[in-house]
């Protein structure tokens, strides 16, 4: 496990919880990394040309190209819309893999880094993690969107047509909006650094009646805004709300039998979206359709709600592992390099090689820094050395086995 632990893109947490949950549910396979990463806060930094915050970012992800160097494979998971303008970000850190949650269909490589694999991945449902209000009337309303319209942005104008065809609708509710009611606290509080207070970050209101109307309706209408997943679907899943994804370039996680029977599809033209209301009325006529459309909808959730969240992950990790064994570090080769260390030599080929192996191979290293102390004092000394870039990405490293260590060096860490 590797990760930058900070400047989080928030309250749309999906990168920072992907992290989060990857601590507990990622098995430990020698060769294999997960890197956690403000990809988000990265990629609107360098939109906004924001240098000094993308200048730090950027040197921690030059201090952990070193860590990923000759690891099999290594995971990253990225939010932001724009993940194929920086490309090369993806490339240079050393990540073989990339779960993005705004993965398009037919894309399962990045175009100018052909050996980086690209898997869908989900977005975090803020506003479907607290309990509903006990007053909640299920099924209210047969389908509802509340939303903004279509701005340059947006890859298509079929919000404009929702909320023009079927603003009207006696069994709907349409409501536009102006804004993401999140819009300031991530663009004026995240990226453009405003002195705002805390209250007026979040539209409350907004959000509250967003979340209220989603829930008391039996399909959610879910077009593509910036990019072709929506936070809305996910909310949608959590909240119990059938789903109407209306995104063509959509590429979901997981199985398609299950997307299929959880799900409805809508195309994006003023055609398919008139007639859906009187089509989604005739699926909610099918009582046993519609419970097995519920149940194929929890399942979903279970595998992709935040109680789990990194399923896909969890299934590249267990397949790599099975794929091959990891190579293995020769490790008396160490004694040599910390041998010649204390005898004079640079300090760089045995820092590097203990971080090496922390990462190859932890378990063999951390025996050896229980049984051979010419190791240990090799490893003592180097820490000394609080200058030297390479011994301040050993400190992080080995911060990551930290319970596990001699107690003499985790004191100098």
């Amino acid at each position: 496990m590797l990760a930058y632990d900070s400047q989080w893109q928030f309250p749309a947490i999906t990168e920072q919880h992907a992290f989060d949950r990857a601590l507990g549910l990622i098995p430990d396979v020698p060769g294999l990394i997960y890197f956690g990463f403000p990809w988000a806060t990265y990629f609107d930094l360098a939109n906004n040309s924001k240098e000094e915050g993308l200048n730090h970012l950027q040197k921690v992800l030059s201090a952990c190209q070193v860590l990923t160097r000759g690891m099999r494979r290594v995971a990253t998971v990225c939010q932001h819309i724009h993940l194929l303008r920086y490309q090369q970000a993806i490339a240079d850190t050393g990540i073989t893999d990339v779960f993005w949650s705004h993965a398009s269909v037919d894309l399962t490589h990045l175009p100018d880094y052909p050996s980086v694999s690209v898997h869908p991945f989900p977005l975090y449902p803020v506003q479907a993690i607290e309990p509903l209000p006990q007053d909640i009337r299920r099924d209210r309303l047969l389908f509802s969107f509340v939303g903004a319209r279509a701005n340059e942005w947006y890859l298509t104008d079929s919000r404009d047509l929702l909320i023009d065809l079927l603003g009207g609708h006696p069994d709907g509710c349409v409501v536009a909006r102006d804004n993401w009611h999140y819009n300031r606290i991530v663009y004026d509080h995240q990226i453009s650094r405003l002195d705002i207070g805390a209250q007026e970050l979040v539209d409350v209101d907004a959000s509250q009646e967003f979340r209220r109307i989603m829930a008391e309706s039996t399909f959610s209408l879910c077009p593509s805004g910036s990019g072709p997943n929506s936070i809305r679907l996910w909310e949608s899943i959590g909240l119990g709300s059938i789903p109407v994804v209306l995104s063509d370039r959509y590429a979901h996680p997981g199985e398609d039998a299950l997307w299929h029977e959880a799900v409805v599809t809508c195309g994006e033209n003023e055609a398919d979206i008139m007639a859906l209301p009187a089509r989604l009325a005739e699926l909610a006529k099918d009582r046993e359709g519609m419970e097995r459309r519920r149940h194929a909808l929890r399942q979903l959730w279970h595998l992709y709600g935040p109680e789990i969240f990194i399923y896909d992950i969890q299934k590249w990790a267990l397949r790599w592992s099975a794929a091959a064994a990891a190579p293995q570090l020769d490790q008396s080769a160490l004694h040599r390099l910390a041998t010649e260390y204390l005898n004079g030599s640079d300090s760089r080929g045995f820092v590097l090689g203990i971080i090496s192996r922390l990462l190859v191979s932890p378990d063999s290293l951390l025996e050896k820094l229980n049984s051979l102390d010419v190791v240990h004092t090799a490893l003592s000394k180097a820490l000394g050395d609080s200058q030297d870039p390479d011994v301040r990405r050993l400190r992080q490293a080995l911060r990551m086995q930290i319970e596990r260590i001699p107690e003499s060096l985790a004191q100098q860490l």
